[in-house]
């Protein structure tokens, strides 16, 4: 979270079972207007930029949990009740792709593949489609991640990808 910045090593993905579930929502990056309209601050791909992207889009007037990728994700509170939970940057995104695809970690830098299979445990509840990252690409694009072919591109902020916040610790 926003106090761990600087000494969190790990990335928790919202449990899909048990006390406070989350189910992966299909839903647009931006809200209405926004659509259109560039986030200041909202650029970061690195891995530890999830969060302070995820708080300059939750700044944005205009976008609502129903429609915003970013505030459906920072509202969740999961088990325990917390409320540092983020949209993943592109980088971060690509760490729990290959996680749930079962990939072993060689480096940060290595992109995830099609290889492996969607874990079922503990990978519960992953999907094979498309997940948005909290990292703008420009006013219009969005960085998201396919997790069926590991492939990250940059799509129009109006498309329905799915969404799986996260937290670090």
């Amino acid at each position: 979270g926003a106090t761990l910045a600087s000494t969190c090593k790990y990335l928790e993905a919202a449990p899909t079972t048990g006390i406070s579930a989350w189910t992966d929502v299909s839903i647009a990056w931006a809200t209405g207007g926004n659509q259109s309209s560039p986030v200041s601050g909202a650029d970061g791909t690195a891995i530890g930029t999830g969060y302070q992207n995820t708080s300059d889009i939750v700044a944005q007037s205009g976008n609502v949990a129903a429609t915003s990728a970013a505030v459906k994700a920072s509202e969740y509170r999961g088990p325990n009740s917390l409320s540092d939970w983020f949209l993943p940057s592109k980088d971060e995104l690509n760490q729990m792709c290959k996680w749930a695809r079962g990939q072993a970690w060689t480096s940060d830098a290595t992109q995830c593949s099609s290889g492996g299979t969607i874990n079922t445990a503990p990978a519960t509840g992953f999907s094979t489609g498309t997940y948005w990252s909290s990292s703008e690409y420009d006013a219009y694009l969005a960085w998201h991640e396919n997790f069926t072919t590991g492939t990250q591109a940059n799509n129009a902020k109006d498309y329905l990808g799915y969404v799986r916040p996260v937290r670090a610790f």
